[in-house]
């Protein structure tokens, strides 16, 4: 039976993170490493920094469209118009720019074939459990190697173009790595 250390952040609610390992992780034996976790009292204070900033440019926004469209005589529904805005006029950001507002410094992909085994395990480890706590979680990859993997993160998963919207929303990104 194969045995790992799951080490993402899930929240405290024991059950749904049972029934999360068991889904994403089925057949495998799961140790819970909390200790792993990215959860310093300094990196909770910028991200509600960070988010408070977002949801008061957001609300602005969202009230342009509204009055925008109360201006053309159109529905002027404020749920109607959130939703149109962060599917369509969100500002788009990437995943590393997101973390780099937390102070996560992010290597570049030719800084990887220098790292030693230990703090390659290191950086994959920070850089999945930051990711994390940007509501971005990483599915399948169990076909790469730890090195292959931190690449593709690297220079696919962080650099692709994502609505920079408060975390605070609880909106969830599923990232879907390729089977080759």
């Amino acid at each position: 039976m194969n045995c790992c250390t799951v080490r993402i952040r899930l929240g405290h609610d024991r059950r749904f993170r049972s029934r999360f390992l068991k889904w994403f992780f089925p057949g495998q034996t799961l140790r819970f490493d909390r200790s792993a976790l990215v959860d310093s009292d300094e990196l909770k204070r910028r991200l509600r920094e960070v988010d408070a900033g977002k949801v008061r440019e957001r609300g602005r926004r969202i009230d342009r469209l509204v009055e925008e469209a109360a201006s053309r005589g159109e529905d002027a529904d404020r749920l109607f118009w959130t939703i149109v805005h962060d599917l369509e006029h969100a500002p788009r950001t990437t995943n590393r720019r997101q973390l780099e507002e937390l102070g996560f410094r992010i290597p570049s992909r030719c800084e990887v074939p220098r790292l030693s085994p230990a703090a390659l395990e290191a950086l994959l480890q920070t850089i999945l459990e930051s990711l994390a706590l940007i509501h971005v979680f990483v599915r399948g990859g169990k076909h790469l190697s730890k090195r292959c993997l931190l690449e593709h993160l690297i220079e696919v998963v962080l650099e692709e173009p994502v609505p920079d919207l408060p975390h605070a929303l609880a909106s969830r990104q599923w990232v879907d790595l390729p089977d080759s």
